[in-house]
Formats: structure tokens, sequence, C-alpha cells
């Protein structure tokens, strides 16, 4: 079971609260309609509410007239299928569909609520203690186990902070405490982090520090009600183009740091906007329609047109949320079973695929059955299918048909992965089948001896460098191969990653520094502190790579697209290594087999990941299909990396000096493995490998033989480097501090950020966040 990851905000505890656990009772709804009116015949911008239902829901909150209690409703995405959740004598505001699709949270009475999709089995989350005057505006973190919202201390002179909820601790930090701002409306991010109001602007911060980015530039004022995109690269916010006028909605791409106003009306006034599950449409609630003096839904197009209205009654209808259906695979644990014997030809395997909600119209999911030991077809059936949910319907079974025998062999696996689904999100997309022997070993029989074979060994040679929040922050580490010579060559609390050895192991360069990243060195016996390399560029600037020769250094800038430069340390200039269409990251710089230089790198253009190759001695670039991470090994013949090709990222081979040679898979865990090194001599392979639970760094043999832990620790340790091993110094400690230093400050729950598997996506948005201060 594979759950796809969210970095999440680290709160700090402050003080204890108990959540109360009993469900409340909810009234019976008196005279809810069941359906919006009729749009009037001479509306403009409207359509007829249509009866076809729709798997995506928008939530939102309705009041009679302007402060009288507001209830909770739901409806379809076009208008239709309008259904009343709550009605009882306490308001109910600010609902939120959970990231899951599940259930809603919503403001009640002095508390923060939770129900399921349709307003029933409610219970509370948090209550408001003495120490808080009011609050608003709740927002449950993807994983569900942090609570955010505004709220103003119970003391004088105290303005709206931002607070954070931990529901399994039950302890409130307060993360605002700036003297005279007032704090609104936080959003999660997607790729880890919250956002907010601050003082009339969009404001981020990323829970690694205190440090808090403005993302909305000074073309807009009063901006409120932030929302992101799935992907974290499109913020949507309500405000206005000065100091006065209506509120109107606009959108900025964080990548181009572009803002874009995407409702043009000068005496109406816009609010609340969310995306849509699918980005594709805005949410929002309009007021002062000339022909409506109440507030309605309206959903427009992401680039400002199709505005389609779509309440019609006299209520004040706002706060609307978008939400959708969650699909999964068999939440459980293994599906596991005995192989089977004949006359028995196949035994069938049961997965589970579950909706989250009932659907209100079809959804489908495609799968693929594809293998992690064993082999298909001879071993269990492969290939792809869809599911298809009716509406009503939320579970439905795929069956695995696996081939019944009576040969001894090992357990075997496979497994069952969900992808491209319509009416819904992915929610846990993959599972694993175990298949368990049932055979007895076969009688022995006399074989002729054979000289045997000596298997492959691990290389011993060398020193390994790594990323690890050992300390609470990301650093620098390396150690020798037998275990000694640990050192912990960066330190700082910023964060340093993507280690890289220079040719004779002098030297270590990496990425690091508050806010956008630049490159650094050090030197790998950690006597000296890290030094900026001179001359690199304004832009963030990551996963750096040495030259053949050790003169000079290559890494990925941003600035609008992330491209290919180098420069001469420590004092050169960079130039443009390479540039194409998409953005270009994780270089590898070595001697090819043929003499020339090469430097393998991963390129998204907006699809996904390839494999290129440059040839910087002739300029050709060959593309080597899906993959990333890159890594050329030391004879320049063979190129390792990670791909998901087969459902789950791996560590592949692939041949250079063969055209068109097929790569061939080494690792086959259930967990990620990505990132791999070569070792010195070319006969091992170190990788980080998520197969434990948390990134740690195994090695193997270039073979894929002998997979075995570098690192086992509770913190996360990633992105090796292999090195040779100069000469250690004197006097070096051979203690691991191993589990003695516990990991602080942060709750990294997604190891896959931290390795850099989405880096691009990373670079894209999260280090765009960090941009302006």
């Amino acid at each position: 079971m594979k759950i796809p990851p969210i970095k999440l905000l680290a709160a700090a505890v402050a003080s204890a609260f108990v959540i109360i656990g009993c469900e409340l009772g909810v009234p019976s709804p008196s005279g809810a309609p069941a359906e919006a009116p009729a749009p009037p015949a001479d509306m403009t911008n409207s359509i007829t509410i249509a009866e076809e239902p729709s798997p995506d829901q928008i939530l939102f909150q309705s009041s009679p007239e302007w402060l009288t209690p507001s209830e909770l409703y739901r409806m379809n995405s076009n208008g239709s299928g309008l259904t009343r959740l709550t009605n009882d004598l306490d308001p109910e505001y600010d609902p939120q569909w959970t990231p899951d699709g599940e259930s809603i949270v919503y403001q009640c009475e002095g508390s923060i609520c939770m129900s399921d999709s349709q307003g029933k089995n409610e219970k509370v989350l948090y209550v408001r203690d003495s120490k808080i005057d009011q609050f608003s505006d709740p927002a449950l973190s993807p994983d569900g186990k942090l609570l955010a919202f505004s709220a103003v201390p119970a003391k004088p002179g105290a303005t709206w902070d931002i607070f954070v909820y931990n529901l399994e601790t039950q302890t409130l930090s307060n993360l605002t405490q700036t003297p005279g701002v007032a704090d609104y409306t936080p959003v999660w991010h997607p790729l880890g982090g919250l956002a907010w109001s601050a003082d009339g602007e969009i404001v981020y911060n990323s829970g690694d520090s205190d440090e808090v980015f403005i993302l909305t530039d000074e073309t807009t004022e009063h901006e409120l009600e932030p929302d992101f995109s799935s992907d974290g690269f499109l913020l949507v916010f309500q405000g206005t183009s000065g100091d006065d006028g209506p509120r109107d909605i606009f959108i900025t791409d964080i990548r181009a740091d572009i803002t874009t106003k995407l409702t043009q009306t000068a005496t109406i006034a816009d609010y609340a906007p969310v995306f849509s599950p699918d980005d594709s449409k805005i949410a929002y609630h309009r007021k002062d329609q000339p022909s409506d003096q109440d507030d309605e839904i309206y959903v427009m197009n992401i680039d400002g047109s199709g505005v389609t209205r779509l309440t019609f009654n006299d209520a004040e209808d706002f706060a609307p949320s978008w939400g959708m259906p969650v699909v999964t695979v068999s939440t459980g644990p293994d599906v596991t079973l005995a192989e089977g014997n004949p006359p028995t030809t196949q035994t069938p395997f049961a997965f589970e695929v579950k909706l989250s909600q009932a659907a209100t119209a079809n959804v489908s999911v495609n799968y693929t059955i594809t293998s992690i030991s064993a082999s298909i077809p001879s071993d269990v059936s492969g290939g792809t299918g869809t599911v298809t949910f009716s509406p009503g319907q939320k579970s439905k079974t795929i069956t695995v048909q696996v081939v019944a025998d009576a040969v001894e062999e090992t357990s075997e696996s496979f497994k069952v992965t969900l992808w491209s689904p319509t009416g819904a999100v992915l929610g846990d997309y993959e599972a694993r089948g175990v298949i368990e022997n049932d055979d007895a070993p076969p009688s022995p029989s006399p074989s002729p001896s054979a000289t045997p074979t000596a298997p492959p060994s691990l290389s011993d040679d060398g020193q390994i460098a790594w990323t690890s929040d050992q300390n609470g922050d990301y650093d620098i580490w390396v150690k020798g191969l037998d275990g000694s010579n640990i050192r912990h060559v960066t330190s700082s609390s910023d964060t340093e990653a993507s280690p890289d050895f220079s040719p004779d192991g002098e030297m270590i360069v990496f990425n690091g520094g508050a806010g956008a990243p630049d490159i650094y060195w050090v030197p790998s016996d950690g006597s000296a502190a890290p030094t900026q390399i001179q001359g690199s560029s304004s832009s963030a600037d990551v996963t750096p790579t040495w030259s053949p020769d050790g003169s000079q250094v290559a890494w990925a800038s941003l600035g609008g697209t992330v491209n290919l430069v180098y420069a001469t340390p420590p004092n050169g200039s960079p130039s443009l290594l390479h540039d194409t269409p998409g953005d270009e990251s994780y270089p590898d710089w070595e001697t090819l087999y043929n003499g020339n230089e090469g430097v393998a790198f991963q390129e998204q253009d907006g699809t996904g990941f390839n494999l290129l190759l440059l040839d910087r001695t002739t300029g050709a670039v060959t593309d080597y299909g899906q993959g990333i991470h890159p890594e050329i090994s030391p004879d320049g013949r063979k190129l390792a990396f990670s791909s998901d090709r087969d459902g789950n990222y791996e560590i592949y081979v692939l041949d250079l000096t063969v055209a068109g040679a097929t790569p061939v898979r080494l690792t086959t865990a259930t967990g990620e493995d990505v990132g791999p090194s070569w070792s010195p001599d070319g006969s091992s392979i170190a990788f980080t490998s998520h197969r434990d639970g948390n990134a740690e760094i195994y090695i193997m043999t270039a073979t894929g033989a002998q997979q075995t832990n570098f690192t086992n620790r509770p913190v996360d340790d990633f992105e090796p480097s292999w090195g040779i091993d100069p000469d250690a110094p004197s006097g070096a400690s051979a203690e691991d501090p191993g589990h003695s230093v516990p990991a602080k400050g942060r709750q990294n729950t997604d190891p896959r950020l931290s390795v850099g598997i989405v880096l691009p996506t990373m670079l894209a948005a999260a280090w765009l966040l960090h941009r302006r201060k």
C-alpha cells in the first residue's frame, strides 16, 4: 500500500487541550429546499439547472438573510441536486471538504466540528477555551492531524493570529504573533506549509523555519481567502486593484510571478474563490448582482471566461468549497493467500477499491497489475483494466488470478496500482498481493558437481556523503564504508542538501542557504566551514555536480525555467550549459566510454520526466525515455537511474554502449528506491530506499545483489554521493550517533520530497515560494 505523500507544517507544541469525543445529534431538517429555484428568464451569464448528477460536489453556507444563522448545503458542480446538510438553532460557517473527501469541517457554535458528507454523525474537533476570544476559517491538514484556523487571543489589544491545533496531541500553537498585524484565512499548501492573509497580503511559511514569504505582488490590495491549485503552482484569491473599489478574483502563477485579474466588475463584489478538484474552474460567491441583491454561488474557468451562476434564491449563499470523492485500493494489510495446487488452476486474489463517498455520477479508475517478484504470466495474470462505480456505489473489487502449481518456491508478490481516475482523486493507490508457497520440496536427485561462481561482492572502497535531518534540519553527513570516521560537515539552521564529492574526494559541493538555495562547497573532512561559490545567480540553484577533472561545477538554475549552468569555483561566473523547452535538473557530468564528456540530466516537459544525455564534444542530445536521477558509471559505459515505469520507483541500469538497449531493473522493493550513486570502482551502487517506512541509504552490487542498509535510523537519510576516501583525519570519532540524537523541530512525513523525486515541482513551487520576503 502506498499513499501519495504530503509534506506537513511542523507546528510547535504550546499548551494542552481536551478534545471532545462525543457525537452530537443533528436535528431532522425541516423545510429544506430540495432544489434551487429556477433562474429568472432574463438572467445573464446563467444556465438552466440540469438534473444530470456530477461526482464533484460544491459545499457552501447559506442564510435566509444577512446576520441570520447560516446552514450548510451541498450541490452538484452544475448547480443541481441541492441538499441541505444542517438544520439547527446554531449557525454553521466556513465549511471545507476534508482532503480525503469523506467529511466536512466547519465552524459550529464555539467549536470546530466535523461531520460526514451527508451532514450526519457530527463530532467536535476543537472547543474554544478561555485563551481564545473568537475564531474562524478552519482548515484541516492533508493528513488530517493538524487543524489551522484564525483566532483572536483573549488579551487586551490582541488582533487576529493563525493557530494550529494538533488533533493527536491536543495541543495548540500560535504561529503568528506580530503586533498590529491581522492574520486571516489559512490554507494548507499541497507541498507543505501554510499560507494566509497577513495585513492584506498573501504570505507563506514552509514550516522549515520562522521565515514568512510574500506570494502576491504590489498590484493588488486587500488580499484574502487564498487557495492553491492541486500542484501548488497557482494561487487564487480575492482582492482589489487599489485601495478602493469592490472585491475581485485574482490568480497568480507562482512559477512566472504573474498576477491576472479574472473578474472585471465595476460595481459587483466577488469573494472566496476555490479551485475545482481538476483545477479547470474556480467557484466563488458574488454580491449585489443588479437583478438579485443576495450573494450567490458562481463558477468560471480559470482564465475568467464562462462565468456561470449556480444558485438562485433569496438567501445569502457564500463560502464555497469544491470536493470530489477519493478512490483507494485495499487500505488494509497485504492480500496474502496460499498459491493453491492442481487440479485447481487459479487462485483468486480480491482487492477492494473504495470511494470515500457514494458516487452521484459514474466514477472510473484504471488499474495495472505488475510484478514485484512474481513472474507474469506464469505466476500471476498481469495487465490493465478499469473499475467503474455507478451512482450510489462505494465499493468494487479487482480480482487477480494467481496460477496454482506444485512447484516449491519462495513466497512471491505483485502489486495493483490505480491511475488516471475520472470523477475522483487518488488516495491510497497501490496494494500488494503476497503469494505464499504451499508446495513440498522435490526429492533430491544426484547431480554433477559444478565449480561454484563467486557471488558479486559489495565495494568497501571510499566514503558516502548524504543528506539527513538527524539534528532537526537538513545537513550533510559523511562516513566511511566500514561505519567509521563519521562527521557532520554542515550544521547551520538552513537546509543543506544534494551533496556531490569532487573526483579526488577532498571537497563536497551542495546546495543550501536561507530562502532560495545557492551552491556551496566544503572540505569532506569537515575541517572548514562551507563557502559559497561566487558568481552564482540570484535565482534558486540546486543539484550540483563536479566536472570529471574537478575544475568546474554544474547545477540547475531556476529563473522562470530551470536550465543547466556551470562555473569554475570559487569566482567563476555561471555560463549556460544546456537549455531545452522543459526544465532540466539533476545533472551528472562524467567522461563517457568513447572519451567524450557527457552530462546526463532529467527534463520535465509538463507531462513527466525524461532522461537525456548531452555529449559535450559533439553537442548531440540523446533521449533515453522516462526516468529521474541519472548517474553515469565511472567507466562511462552505464547509466543508473530511477523510474516508476513499472508502477513504483525502482533503480534501473542502462548500457550506453548498446543502441536501443533495454534497461535492467535492479530493485523490487515495495517502497520507492531513488537517487542512485556509483561506487568509485563501479562495482556497487548506493541509493535511497523507503522500504523501511522512512528514507534510508542502501547499497547493492551493480547487478542488484546484496541490498544492504548503510543507514538504519529513525530519521530521514537520503541523497547519497559515493566518493573516494583520501585519508581519514586523525582523531575522528568512530561512534555513530545513530538513535542517540533525536530528530527535532519538524515533522517531515514526506521522504519523497526530501529525496527529490519531484524536485522540479519543488523548484517551480516550493523554492519559488521562498523568492520574496
